[in-house]
């Protein structure tokens, strides 16, 4: 199993590198977060599955951060699934989507890239339109299941040629569970 380090899905525009979420998997715990313009949220999910989500990061008041997390689409409301140390199936973890435009990478915190990640590198150069997105999901999935590391791929990839948009897939199976990155690219957020 791979330790201590984190899967960083990294953007470029050619000149800057930007860090848009992350996700790390440890034996008895996996966290990851995401990014709002004024918010860090941070999602862990726990040895016995429980699952909960943070807010982390400047606030103005209690009516922002539940702005905010409806805007997310997360709820804080804790999540269960099934114990790290039986885990079976597969659980949806993460799920964004990303603007590439400049100001987007004026704003984030730029990456560097003599850490110790595993980063996958998105360039938003090679996404056509005056809006560029990047919408990614993390899935844990079951060691050892290809049937179902198959399904979930072809899934995503039938929602998204569907809707006219590129996808692509990328599988750490040096991580228990098993993490599944999928990747869609489009001008418009979904």
């Amino acid at each position: 199993m791979a330790s201590k380090r984190r899967l960083v899905l990294v953007a470029t525009d050619g000149d800057r590198a930007i860090r848009l979420t992350w996700l790390r998997v440890k034996s008895h715990i996996v966290t990851g977060s995401f990014f709002h313009h004024s918010i860090l949220m941070h999602r862990s999910y726990h040895r016995d599955g429980t699952v909960h989500l943070k807010a982390e990061g400047p606030m103005q008041n209690v009516k922002d951060a539940e702005r905010i997390f409806k805007e997310s689409g997360y709820s804080r409301d804790v999540v269960c699934g099934p114990p790290l140390s039986s885990f079976t199936g597969y659980f949806p973890f993460l799920e964004g989507s990303s603007r590439l435009d400049a100001d987007c990478f004026e704003q984030r915190v730029r990456y560097d890239f003599r850490k110790g990640d595993h980063p996958l590198i998105v360039d938003s150069r090679a996404i056509r339109g005056a809006q560029r997105f990047v919408n990614y999901y993390f899935d844990l999935v079951q060691v050892g299941s290809y049937r179902i590391l198959n399904a979930r791929m072809a899934e995503y990839q039938r929602i998204f040629t569907n809707a006219g948009m590129i996808c692509e897939h990328h599988c750490y199976l040096e991580f228990e569970p098993w993490v599944l990155v999928s990747l869609a690219y489009s001008t418009r957020r979904v």
